[in-house]
């Protein structure tokens, strides 16, 4: 059975100060695929930076919350896509597959660039559901969503890996041995790791799939290789994947892209929210990161008059896939350009 959702509405100018808008739906039981699509007036082309018009980003929050590091995040692909489907075993690049729960759920507009002084959207969304799917009292709105990567990625921070079996979702690396520390030891003198640590795919502005990005990494010999797509992880079911044994080292990693700046992180086992539209929720995102021990690194620091600042994290090299007491000198680059990792015996 298909039912239609049909969301319109505008932005102004002083409405997109905020940066993003949550529009919530509700999404009934037995609910097997979402699919949505979105319009809005005059969209920019070319660079924002140099060219008028409007530009709205697009993601989505499931019921367990959208509101800052609530743990609902479902996907996001910013400008770079005016569609995208959910389904339990699979999902548009950039979102993350799972069960569709029950509940209100939540597009969210990112407002990066609104010239025109009101700007109409409207935005189609398109659930299939099964009549005879279980009920509300039966399906948990809550039900977990697999972290992507499996046990490559950690497990999520709410469920173990044996509720993950038992809701019948297996682990993307099984089968696959375990990641290995790239290069080996060169004795008291230590050695030089070759490789990259930003890099974008399909899964967010990138024109590669993540198996023609690391087969180019694999070609021209690099240690380690990172993949920080924009504000999202999907892309790391596909890292799973593809790290085997005897190749580079792949990590885990995430571009936080706010509005007022970027910083990479890396080494994750879960998704870091982008959203800091205030210096306390920067600080936040920072500690979120650190606190857990996870490296992570400035890319494109700006200042807005919103009041975001600078993201400034500290760095923690050593749960980067070298050993500990190794140290980065590298910055980050495109894949093609490499950078490197010192490491001490």
């Amino acid at each position: 059975m298909r039912h239609k959702i049909r969301l319109e509405g505008f932005v102004t100018p002083e409405q997109a100060r905020s940066e993003y808008l949550h529009l919530p739906f509700d999404v009934p039981p037995g609910t097997r695929r979402l699919e949505v699509n979105y319009f809005y007036d005059n969209q920019v082309q070319g660079a924002q930076e140099t060219h008028s018009g409007n530009n709205i980003d697009i993601g989505v929050f499931d019921p367990r919350g959208a509101g800052f590091q609530a743990r609902g995040f479902r996907g996001w692909s910013g400008g770079a896509r005016t569609s995208f489907y959910i389904e339990r075993e699979r999902a548009t690049p950039g979102y993350l597959r799972g069960p569709i729960q029950p509940g209100e759920w939540n597009i969210m507009f990112g407002c990066s660039k609104i010239d025109d002084p009101v700007v109409r959207y409207r935005v189609n969304i398109e659930l299939d559901i099964d009549p005879n799917g279980p009920t509300a009292a039966a399906q948990h709105t809550g039900e977990d969503v697999p972290i992507p990567g499996g046990a490559f990625a950690g497990r999520t921070a709410h469920t173990s890996a044996a509720a993950h079996q038992s809701a019948g979702f297996q682990p993307a690396t099984s089968g696959v041995a375990t990641p290995a520390i790239a290069g080996g030891s060169n004795g008291a003198r230590g050695r030089w790791y070759r490789g990259d640590l930003h890099a974008h795919s399909e899964h967010s502005d990138g024109a590669n799939t993540v198996d023609e990005i690391i087969d180019y990494v694999r070609r021209v010999g690099l240690d380690y290789f990172a993949l920080t797509d924009h504000n999202t992880i999907a892309h790391w079911d596909d890292l799973a994947r593809l790290n085997v044994d005897g190749g580079p080292l792949l990590i885990p990693g995430e571009e936080i892209t706010m509005y007022g700046g970027h910083a990479n992180v890396w080494a994750l086992d879960d998704w870091i929210d982008w959203r800091a539209t205030s210096d306390d929720r920067v600080h936040a995102l920072i500690e979120e990161a650190t606190d857990a021990g996870r490296c992570s690194r400035s890319t494109t620091p700006t200042r807005r008059s919103r009041g975001s600042t600078t993201p400034c994290a500290a760095t923690r090299p050593s749960r980067c896939g070298t050993r500990p007491g190794a140290t980065s000198t590298s910055r980050p680059s495109c894949v093609g350009s490499a950078t490197s990792i010192a490491a001490s015996a």
